[in-house]
């Protein structure tokens, strides 16, 4: 029998993962293993950070592909084929117009392999946020971002 399609592409929250925001490993590699030998690829698209996604799959990120932070970068093969983002310039104007138009709250930045979190954010909120980026930096002052591109804030 042939499969007639070529590629298989899932969310992560309310969609592959359980209520418990985890998955049955040992399944998803057989599923996974079926896939490949049908040369199906597997495709993660999420609005989470390649970061976040390569703990979610450490023993599977290498035979994935990823459409991460909301599109905003592409991970084929485990290489980094594709990134739309935000200069450090538009990231501190973005934060700025946040701030000025609803005020003080938390924000995470996100670059290729590091989060960055305002020193203001209360604990609870940096907790969640630290969930979704795997490892993160506080700034006391989003001028001391390094010029570099950001793909997603929060």
């Amino acid at each position: 029998m042939t499969i007639p399609f070529k590629a298989v592409a899932v969310d992560m929250d309310g969609t592959f993962l359980n209520d418990k925001r985890s998955y049955d490993h040992d399944l998803f590699n057989q599923v996974l293993s079926k896939l490949e030998k049908n040369h199906i690829q597997f495709i993660v698209a999420s609005g989470r950070p390649f970061a976040r996604l390569k703990n979610d799959f450490p023993e599977f990120v290498d035979r994935m592909d990823f459409v991460t932070a909301n599109g905003s970068r592409l991970i084929v093969e485990d290489k980094e084929v594709a990134i739309e983002g935000l200069t450090k310039k538009q990231t501190i104007d973005l934060i700025n117009f946040v701030h000025n138009k609803y005020g003080s709250m938390a924000i995470m930045v996100y670059g290729r392999k590091q989060a960055y979190i305002g020193t203001e954010a209360p604990e609870k909120d940096k907790a969640f946020l630290q969930y979704f980026a795997k490892e993160s930096t506080e700034l006391s002052d989003w001028q001391d971002l390094p010029d570099e591109v950001f793909i997603e804030l929060t």
